[in-house]
């Protein structure tokens, strides 16, 4: 598929979950509001009875930083290990995501491949 079915539209899901993240006053909090998240977040779209905006979440290992990590959306309804696959973060948050329009009747599979900076630096 090609980068047309990146984000065209705004995840109202995503956006509640932005606004509870950043109004978490600890990691409890947070982590509870993670707790009741289902995704991918399928969302209709107005006035476009033919597709559905996915938007497939991630939440990082507190181990990890994620300026050094990448998360990438392995499926055959993107490129891999490309910029249209490449979750990005939430502000603020351990949370990553992607969101794509993709068709109302799709069923697929989909997993996530976690790429580390020390990965592609291979110094021997």
């Amino acid at each position: 598929m090609s980068n047309s079915n990146r984000e065209i539209h705004t995840s109202t899901l995503l956006g509640k979950l932005r606004l509870t993240l950043l109004h978490a006053e600890s990691k409890a909090e947070a982590d509870k509001a993670w707790s009741h998240v289902e995704s991918p977040f399928i969302e209709d779209i107005p006035s476009d009875s033919d597709n559905k905006l996915v938007t497939f979440l991630y939440r990082m290992d507190p181990s990890l930083k994620i300026n050094q990590t990448k998360i990438y959306l392995c499926s055959a309804i993107v490129s891999p290990l490309s910029e249209e696959s490449c979750l990005v973060e939430i502000p603020g948050s351990d949370i990553l995501h992607l969101s794509l329009t993709l068709p109302s009747t799709l069923r697929t599979t989909y997993s996530f491949l976690r790429v580390d900076d020390e990965t592609n630096n291979d110094n021997s």
